[in-house]
């Protein structure tokens, strides 16, 4: 299970920090790019204090190389630090080489304040000792696990969840006959429709069962929303790709969510005066939707691969659910130039096809498969389509999402059967693994029509098996980068 450790970092060599004595800035990270890991990049919003003063003091400070000013947005400015190879560096990429991801890095007068995530305590102890090697005074100000009750209530509800849905009780929002609309609960919260519809969805599926003060209130939230069993982890979150601006040049995540904060939940909510976005990001944002727009209009996903991070691909899954293609092989063997690709399953459009060398395993039929505006794997991107592009001279030019991946940022490691059994997805009994099914195959081949079904059976689970996964990841990364901002 992850956990989230809070740290306090000093030392009178770290990245302007005398800089920032001077002047009284506050510098919080937007992005860090360690290409050199002697000499990282970072992207830092200054605020607070004298912003000129800081920038004056900045460019004639040992501990950087250069500073250029990328956007004045008022208030607060958006820097490129190039950092000196002499300067002492706590996080970047340290942190990076041991498994941790940055949710919230500050910079001030009285030191890096960096809130981190670590795939489990080993790595969270190890990190530590390393950086008090560079002679860092470090301060562990807290440690919690990511499902610590004492991050919301006791109902799984933000402070935010939790007033949108007092709120649209209150106003009856949830009543029959309903009483008020959800622009009335958004204008009383003083939020975008979008942000009350996401906060009272996610709050009313997750208090149903639990103990409320006014239980009646609440059974009339559950019972609208849950009756005959209607919400299930469906490409579940809700979350599309218009609630993204991180494509847009100037906007990376820390933007993105002060975007999510204020409101600004959908393409439709962002105007020019969005705060904490200045004039060349804000024509960014704009030119930014113009294109997606026009990509989705025109049902160009490829547009939105290219676009996007890839950890961020996710979040076209909402948009194209009914036209993605899940797909698994099975092949004799590791080595794509040595080996067969035996059986290919693809779940399309709710059917789930499986095509046999030697029968129906063609070119022809894998391009029409895997002709979808999306394709899902589990680690497809380096076994999976390998073999069929060099077997099968066939291109998969559909934007491909890899859960491995996305599931290693939820913690969730191991293969493909690992990651079903630790979050308790059924396979039906099917006791098979890659060797057996290399097994299989070879029995096959000897006449065993019955290890051609087997192998079969265990192939299509391997592809129905990832739409499941994808509606649960999908659910638990909108839960995690979106509905706490939202």
């Amino acid at each position: 299970m992850g956990v989230i450790a809070e740290f306090t970092f000093q030392h009178p060599n770290l990245p302007l920090m005398s800089t920032l004595e001077e002047s009284g800035v506050r510098l919080d990270l937007e992005q860090a790019v360690a290409e050199d890991p002697e000499r990282p990049v970072l992207f830092v919003w200054a605020s607070h204090g004298n912003l000129d003063h800081f920038e004056a003091a900045a460019c004639e400070d040992d501990s950087v190389d250069d500073v250029t000013l990328v956007e004045d947005a008022d208030e607060r400015r958006l820097y490129r630090v190039q950092v000196s190879e002499r300067t002492e560096k706590p996080l970047y990429p340290l942190d990076d080489r041991m498994e941790a991801s940055r949710l919230a890095v500050t910079s001030t007068a009285d030191g890096v304040e960096a809130r981190l995530r670590f795939p489990d305590r080993e790595s969270l102890s190890a990190f530590q000792p390393r950086i008090e090697t560079r002679g860092i005074d470090v301060t562990l100000r807290g440690v919690f696990s990511q499902t610590d009750p004492g991050l919301t209530d006791q109902n799984g509800l933000s402070s935010k969840q939790r007033t949108a849905l007092v709120t649209a009780v209150e106003l009856g929002y949830y009543g029959v006959p309903r009483e008020a609309s959800l622009a009335d609960v958004a204008d009383e919260l003083g939020v975008s429709t979008q942000a009350a519809s996401e906060r009272c969805d996610a709050a009313s599926t997750r208090s149903c069962g639990t103990n409320w003060t006014d239980s009646a209130a609440a059974g009339t939230a559950c019972g609208r929303r849950t009756a005959g069993s209607l919400y299930r982890w469906l490409p579940a979150s809700g979350m599309r790709v218009e609630n993204s601006f991180i494509p847009a040049p100037g906007v990376g995540e820390t933007t993105e969510r002060r975007l999510w904060e204020h409101g600004v939940t959908h393409w439709d909510d962002f105007d020019a005066s969005a705060p904490g976005v200045g004039e060349t990001t804000a024509q960014n944002v704009y030119s930014f939707i113009g294109d997606a727009r026009d990509a989705l209009d025109r049902g160009d996903t490829q547009y939105f691969a290219d676009a996007f991070p890839n950890n961020a691909l996710w979040r076209l899954y909402e948009n194209v659910a009914g036209d993605v293609a899940f797909f698994d092989i099975e092949t004799t063997g590791l080595d794509k130039r040595s080996s067969d690709v035996t059986t290919v399953s693809v779940l399309h459009g709710g059917d789930t096809t499986t095509l046999v060398r030697g029968d129906d395993l063609t070119a022809e039929n894998l391009a029409d498969l895997l002709d979808a505006s999306l394709v899902v794997s589990f680690n497809g991107k380096r076994f999976d389509q390998p073999f069929i592009e060099h077997n099968y001279d066939v291109d998969v030019d559909a934007p491909h999402l890899d859960l491995m991946y996305l599931c290693r940022r939820l913690d969730l490691t191991g293969g493909l059967k690992q990651v079903e059994a630790d979050l308790g997805i059924d396979r039906g009994g099917m006791d098979v693994d890659g060797r057996e099914a290399v097994r299989l195959w070879h029995r096959y081949e000897d006449g065993d029509e019955d290890a051609l079904d087997r192998l079969v059976e265990y192939n299509r689970y391997d592809a129905q098996n990832l739409q499941t996964l994808l509606d649960t990841v999908a659910g638990r990364l909108h839960q995690e980068v979106f509905e706490p901002h939202a």
